[in-house]
């Protein structure tokens, strides 16, 4: 781990980026899928979040995990050092565990006191809680009981509970050891069920030796029960070469009822390279297809030594629960003695390979032998008689004493059930697809899709249409605002307000002070002061008195309406209508009919004399605004 751990739990950012959203059921997580990211980083790694645990427990106190119940501190912050490929020999935390089994490692220090997990779950509607996941020893150095434990919390507040039964004591071996699996499968309380928010905590804790790491793998949690498998051998006792069918009868599980059931061996102690998929289709060998009881066949390896080998197998469903069991297979020499006895299925008097019965009294691939003493053998067409193990998607091809098997387009590997089967080929991380720069490649099933990015239409292949522009502006599907024009650009379009008008083209607004007389405004005079200075154009609004035209606008007062403003002396409302102006008041005016005739009218009112007041009284013009005197007594 780079640097110390004590500094990273003081410097890690305390909102460092996670994901704590409710994860529904079922949850798995492997990390194969949603790794996480960077360091201190759990924002791609739904639903979980990795804490120091700092200052949970004392320095070296010995604190099993299963008594720490309290929430992290403030001192425990989200930390995680990702793309690591071993686990670090000190100073413990919290690791990704980059190899080819993903996995997340913990580790106690006198710095990181409980790391822990908590991931945050929905169980809305469930009214079982399931929870299981791998414990496994990835530290050779020391021998410590490393334990860990399982808790869990109503909501996001408040002290966890302890689950009992899934407390591990400790999951390691050594000294100078490593590997050891444990593996845990608990029920969660019944308050833990149909909860919108519950929280669950595997957690460590700091020991008084020299902490090693744990890991934690294929973390899940489902609703109800899960299916149940009572598996067996045909023959349980075999000798080298001799073929020998895996058997299980299934039961479903419950609260909701499986679907999609799918039993796996992993018969890797025999020697298989690749996973047994038994299948219940009514040509394994398993009777009628859909009654719950699952088959497939292999062959026991020739240069096997004696002894007992286990076979694991696990039946699973759709609703992502999953139980394992196990069986063993005994080997041993039992042919060559004269007798047809199990787990004999031939013998023909020698031990010649190649002609039905091979050395360890076994009928071998593709033929059939009689009961007979010697025992006589012909070619059996196993892909008519539909014993061949080419999985679903293979095509069978009969062979003298075998059968071939071979994969669609598409998909790659042996064909075969007891092999690599078929796998879907991705032609998007191979490269070896034909789509466009501007398009994204989607695997399928023996083939790929390729599909345009926003703003592109076509099938986005090289070899069809590939994808062009769309035109957002000519098909109005652009959100340009009516004073905006809207030009068209690779994948997109722009927005640009109309001269007039400001703002980012979705959004414009008319721009009082630029000249220029838009929608919105009675007037603009390149000049958006509204101070009360009088020019008759305020805040783009035509000022009481005035009239204004053009652009920008030219304001002059407008006489014989009543109001006095700018240069004028004295105005008389004039009504409008035939014949000469009536008498002002003093106040000579002629009735505008626009702006020249206004202007024309303002200088012959400042030039106009008004009939002098009592005591040789002046009258003064009034205010802007001000209302026209009335008549004198």
């Amino acid at each position: 781990m780079v640097g110390a751990v004590g500094a990273l739990a003081a410097t890690a950012s305390r909102d460092a980026r996670a994901d704590a959203v409710p994860q529904p059921l079922p949850f798995f997580q492997d990390w194969s899928t949603s790794p996480v990211a960077a360091n201190d980083d759990w924002s791609t790694v739904p639903g979980i979040v990795g804490y120091s645990g700092a200052g949970l427990i004392g320095n070296n106190d010995g604190t099993p995990p299963s008594e720490i119940s309290a929430e992290g501190g403030p001192a425990s912050v989200p930390i995680v050092e990702a793309d690591r490929a071993t686990a670090p020999t000190s100073a413990g935390g919290i690791v990704e565990l980059v190899i080819d089994d993903p996995m997340i490692a913990m580790s106690g220090s006198a710095q990181v006191d409980a790391p822990h997990l908590i991931v945050t779950l929905d169980t809305t509607g469930v009214t079982r809680v399931h929870v299981g996941y791998v414990v496994i020893d990835v530290d050779r150095t020391g021998n410590v009981e490393q334990a860990l434990a399982l808790q869990y919390r109503v909501g996001t507040a408040g002290p966890f509970t302890n689950v009992p039964e899934a407390y591990v004591a400790d999951a390691t071996i050594g000294p100078n050891e490593l590997g050891q699996r444990t593996r845990v499968a608990v029920d969660l309380p019944e308050d833990a069920a149909g909860q919108p928010v519950v929280q669950l905590r595997l957690i460590t804790a700091n020991t008084q030796g020299g902490d090693e790491w744990i890991a934690i793998d294929n973390l899940r949690a489902v609703a109800g029960h899960p299916p149940q498998a009572v598996v067996t051998l045909l023959p349980a006792r075999a000798g080298r070469g001799v073929p020998v069918q895996v058997r299980a009868h299934v039961t479903p599980g419950e609260g909701p009822s499986s679907t999609d059931l799918v039993v796996v061996c992993d018969a890797s102690a025999l020697g298989a390279e690749a996973p047994l998929r038994l299948w219940d289709d009514g040509a394994h060998g398993d009777g009628a297809a859909d009654d719950l009881e699952f088959a497939s066949a292999g062959e026991v390896p020739l240069g096997l030594a004696d002894g007992v080998y286990p076979i694991i197998c696990r039946v699973r469903d759709a609703q992502g629960r999953i139980s394992p069991v196990t069986v063993e297979l005994e080997i041993g020499p039992w042919c060559d003695n004269g007798l047809l006895e199990p787990p004999e299925s031939c013998e023909d008097g020698n031990d010649a390979p190649g002609d039905g019965c091979d050395a360890a009294c076994t009928i071998e691939p593709g033929w059939q032998c009689d009961a007979a003493i010697p025992a006589s053998c012909v070619d059996v067409d196993e892909c008519a008689a539909s014993s061949a193990d080419c999985v679903a998607e293979a095509t069978c091809t009969n062979t003298v004493g075998g059968f071939t098997c071979a994969c669609p387009d598409g998909f790659a590997g042996d064909g075969r059930a007891f092999g690599t089967g078929c796998a879907d080929v991705d032609e998007c991380a191979l490269g070896i697809d034909d789509c466009v720069d501007r398009a994204t490649c989607t695997n399928l099933p023996g083939a790929f899709a390729c599909s345009c990015a926003p703003g592109w239409s076509g099938d986005g292949r090289a070899s069809g249409s590939g994808c062009a522009d769309v035109d957002e502006c000519a098909a109005m599907t652009d959100d340009c605002a009516p004073e905006a024009t809207c030009t068209d650009v690779d994948g997109a379009w722009a927005c640009a307000c109309l001269p007039g008008y400001a703002g980012d083209g979705v959004t414009c607004a008319a721009v009082c002070g630029d000249g220029l007389v838009v929608d919105g405004e009675g007037c603009d005079d390149a000049d958006d002061r509204d101070d009360g200075a009088g020019d008759g154009c305020a805040a783009c609004a035509i000022e009481a008195g005035w009239e204004c035209e053009g652009a920008p606008s030219a304001c002059a007062p407008v006489c014989g309406d009543g109001l006095v403003v700018a240069d004028e002396a004295c105005d008389v409302d004039v009504p409008d209508g035939p014949g000469p102006p009536p008498e002002g008041g003093g106040c000579a005016a002629g009735r505008g009919g626009g702006l020249a005739s206004t202007l024309l009218a303002a200088l012959a009112l400042m030039a106009a004399s008004c009939r002098p007041r009592r005591r040789g009284r002046t009258a003064r013009p009034r205010r802007p605004g001000a209302a026209p005197a009335g008549p004198r007594a």
